[in-house]
């Protein structure tokens, strides 16, 4: 599969592939070996994934547009996406140690 889209330039994430191989080998085995609840929470974030990077880069663009390409903007940019994903990791950490159950907090 991922010979086949390169071969043709189609950008392809191993994670999809491998994913999507694992859920059609246990499709193929019995459609009960599938748990097509978490197979469709997989499709719904291949779905999401792509317009979510055009929209996050859409609005970095901006940003460093707005705040110049030169130095100032890259940096401001990369800082308050680094404290973003930072931000998001220590809520994810501070849930899981104060016992909340994962699909609680969703």
């Amino acid at each position: 599969m991922i010979l086949s889209a390169s071969a043709v330039g189609f950008p392809l994430s191993t994670t999809h592939v491998i994913s999507g191989a694992i859920m059609g080998a246990g499709a193929a085995k019995r459609a009960s070996a599938v748990k097509w609840g978490v197979a469709g929470n997989i499709v719904l974030a291949w779905v999401l994934t792509l317009p979510a990077a055009a929209f996050v880069g859409g609005v970095t663009y901006l940003l460093v547009d707005v705040l110049g390409a030169e130095m100032v903007g890259p940096v401001v940019v990369s800082v308050v996406l680094l404290g973003l994903l930072g931000a998001a990791f220590g809520r994810r950490a501070w849930l899981s140690r104060s016992g909340v159950p994962a699909r609680a907090h969703a």
